[in-house]
């Protein structure tokens, strides 16, 4: 039988975590060649040490995640803007619900534009197809995501959706705490930016009341954010090319993974 209000699996990280996954980080050799193309003057000593200060989940946030998007938006951008932000009330929990370009960019550069405005973060929701590498795993629950699982069989979709419901709400309404989720599965590969049936049902699972008065209570911002070149365009051309010519597209084993850190890093 599921719990419906157990969270352990999907949550963030919290700060009672952190140590543990701050060591698992440091013996991973991968992480050295990620912050290296972030941080190009930071020797493996400085990195870390770096890591060995961090204590909280805000530390990380604040020490690294937030700093790292920031440096990565300077290396590959002419500049940033976001707009309406004086409509985010200070102390407002909000559900931004987002149209999806990119695995990471699209909630990180929100993040960083709160950041920069002295809002705070959010939770962002990350599907679990994307996690299979461990690093990715630590890396993105240490940096306030929360799992969206979706390989289950029919008969437990439901209660499961249920649950993350149940997450998403508790998150936004009894703790105050706002969350970044793509409104439909997957990135858009062409254009088409509606949100899906599915996603609107299951955010209302949660409540008792019609599924407008249920919405409502979720403070839900539409988002939308565009770039002068996709972050993620070879992957996704792809995949299109190979639908057209094949009728079927297989992903490779470290694609993910792979435009993950181009996403991240602008490498190829």
């Amino acid at each position: 039988m599921i719990d419906l209000w157990n969270f352990d699996d999907i949550r963030p990280y919290n700060d009672s975590e952190v140590p543990g996954v701050i060591s698992r980080l440091l013996d991973e050799p991968r992480l050295y060649e990620m912050m290296a193309w972030i941080y190009r003057d930071l020797s493996e000593d400085d990195v870390r040490e770096m890591l060995s200060d961090i204590k909280t989940v805000n530390d990380f946030q604040t020490t690294i995640s937030g700093p790292a998007f920031k440096v990565i938006t300077q290396m590959t951008t002419s500049g940033l803007t976001f707009t309406n932000m004086n409509r985010i009330e200070h102390g407002q929990a909000y559900l931004f619900l987002s149209n999806h370009r990119d695995i990471v960019l699209d909630s990180a550069l929100l993040n960083v534009s709160l950041m920069e405005k002295d809002y705070p973060t959010t939770q962002i929701a990350i599907g679990n197809n994307l996690l299979a590498n461990p690093l990715i795993h630590d890396l993105v629950r240490l940096n306030r995501n929360f799992i969206v699982y979706r390989d289950f069989p029919p008969r437990e979709l439901l209660m499961q959706s249920q649950r993350l419901s149940n997450y998403i709400r508790k998150t936004l309404v009894d703790e105050n705490t706002s969350i970044w989720i793509a409104h439909k599965e997957g990135r858009s590969k062409d254009g088409d930016d509606r949100t899906a049936t599915g996603l609107l049902k299951m955010l209302s699972l949660s409540s008792d009341k019609n599924v407008e008065q249920s919405l409502k209570e979720l403070r839900i911002v539409p988002m939308a954010v565009s770039y002068e070149y996709d972050p993620c365009d070879l992957f996704k051309v792809n995949e299109l090319l190979a639908k057209k010519q094949n009728g079927v597209y297989e992903k490779s084993e470290n694609e993910d993974y792979k435009s993950m850190m181009k996403g991240i890093t602008g490498h190829k």
